[in-house]
């Protein structure tokens, strides 16, 4: 979500008391992986049991973020892999001006997932200026695995 980010992730936790934890991280400044850190931190919650794909958002006050919960909506997922884990999600939110496209393993989704998200935003009408941008994510950035 930051302009001008690279090698961007998003780790995402269970907590005891049923929230996920959100740790954003990315470079800035220069698409490599030299760039400047960028972390924003928080917690998604589940406000209403009967819709579990529309979360909400919070990050930790003091943060670049605005101080409301935001609507983090999951619009689709991809096939779960065999470590019982979906290799791709679409998250938006409930107005569609955001997109981000998740990806469990960059190499992966670009060789076997990549066309296959790009017409399902299509479908989801991610077209004009809502249509994606591909941030770089090149064999120089260092991802947690």
């Amino acid at each position: 979500i930051e302009k001008d980010s690279f090698c961007d992730t998003a780790t995402y936790g269970l907590q005891e008391d049923g929230k996920i934890s959100v740790l954003n991280y990315a470079k800035l400044d220069k698409p490599t992986a030299d760039g400047t850190d960028y972390t924003i931190g928080g917690y998604a919650y589940v406000p209403d049991a009967t819709k579990p794909g529309e979360l909400k958002v919070h990050f930790d006050a003091g943060s670049a973020a605005p101080p409301v919960d935001a609507p983090y909506w999951v619009l689709a997922l991809g096939p779960v892999n065999s470590a019982g884990q979906y290799d791709w999600a679409i998250v938006s939110d409930n107005l569609s001006q955001f997109l981000f496209v998740l990806a469990r393993d960059v190499d992966t989704f670009n060789s076997e997932y990549d066309s296959t998200v790009l017409e399902t935003l299509k479908s989801l009408q991610f077209t004009g200026y809502k249509k994606p941008l591909k941030i770089y994510q090149g064999t120089d950035c260092v991802y947690n695995k």
